[in-house]
């Protein structure tokens, strides 16, 4: 599992071609490593196959 360090986040977002879309980048705890969330539903972004994209962790 794993944790992540609730003092750091950072907001990405692309705003061109008449889009606005934003997610959110959370740092792992004692890592350099980022995991980004996006909200699909929020921007009614439908994705086909989701099983494609899952992990098997």
């Amino acid at each position: 599992m794993l944790r992540f360090d609730e003092r750091m986040h950072m907001h990405a977002g692309f705003y061109e071609q008449g889009l606005d879309l934003e997610g959110v980048f959370l740092k792992v705890d004692n890592k350099d490593i980022w995991c980004l969330f996006f909200n699909f539903e929020d921007f009614d972004i439908v994705i086909g196959n989701k099983s494609k994209y899952r992990s098997n962790n």
